[in-house]
C-alpha cells in the first residue's frame, strides 16, 4: 500500500460518520477585481456544511444569499437582484462533491457549484487537519478550501465600462471557504 493511499485510508477511518459545521467558527468569503486597481471582497453571515465519511468523504455546503454581508442597502439591493444573485428565485449558492481527497493536510475535491439557479462543474483546493479534540471534549476538524470560477458561466454578467473601455467588473471570482466542523452526536 503506498503512503498516500494509507494517509487517505486513515483520515478516511478517521473520519466516519457525520460532521456538522460550526458556523460561529466557519466562513464563506469572495473576492472579485473592481476598476482593475483592487479586490472587493464580501462575506456570508450565515454557513451550512457537513461532512460524510463512509466509502468516500462527502462535502455538502450552502449559504443563504441574503446572507451577504454588505451594509449599503442599495449594493445589497443591485446583488439580491438579477443583475447578480437573482435571490428571490435563487435564495442559496451550494456546493456538492462526492468525493474529497485528503492527502496529509493537502485537501482535492471535484464537485458542483450552483449560483444563480446554475450548476457547473469546479474543483476545489485547500488543506485538513485533524480529527483533535477541543477543550469540550467535542472531535473537530478543520478545512480551508479555495476556488476561482468565471461568474459570467452562472450568468452573473452585469459590468461597466471604465473610461479607457475596459470592465470594471472582473469575471474571474475567489472563493474562500473556512470550516471547523464537529462529529455529530457530541
Amino acid at each position: 500500500m503506498s503512503t498516500t493511499e494509507t494517509t487517505s485510508t486513515t483520515v478516511l477511518d478517521a473520519l466516519q460518520g457525520t460532521w456538522n459545521v460550526d458556523p460561529v467558527h466557519s466562513s464563506a468569503s469572495f473576492a472579485v477585481r473592481y476598476m482593475g486597481l483592487s479586490k472587493f471582497s464580501s462575506s456570508f453571515k450565515e454557513i451550512e456544511a457537513a461532512v460524510q465519511g463512509q466509502d468516500t468523504i462527502t462535502l455538502q455546503g450552502r449559504v443563504p444569499v441574503s446572507s451577504i454581508n454588505i451594509d449599503v442597502e442599495a449594493f445589497k439591493g443591485h446583488l439580491m437582484g438579477a443583475d447578480f444573485f437573482d435571490a428571490e428565485n435563487n435564495p442559496y449558492i451550494e456546493f456538492s462533491s462526492n468525493n474529497v481527497e485528503i492527502d496529509g493536510e493537502t485537501v482535492k475535491a471535484d464537485g458542483e457549484l450552483t449560483m444563480k439557479g446554475i450548476t457547473q462543474p469546479v474543483a476545489v483546493i485547500g488543506s485538513f487537519d485533524g480529527p483533535f479534540e477541543d477543550p469540550y471534549g467535542n472531535q473537530r476538524v478543520t478545512f480551508s478550501l479555495f476556488t476561482k470560477v468565471d461568474r459570467t458561466d452562472y450568468d452573473i454578467n452585469w459590468n461597466n465600462n471604465l473610461p479607457s473601455g475596459k470592465p470594471a467588473l472582473s469575471n474571474e471570482v475567489e472563493l474562500t471557504v473556512e470550516l471547523q466542523l464537529t462529529k455529530a452526536g457530541e
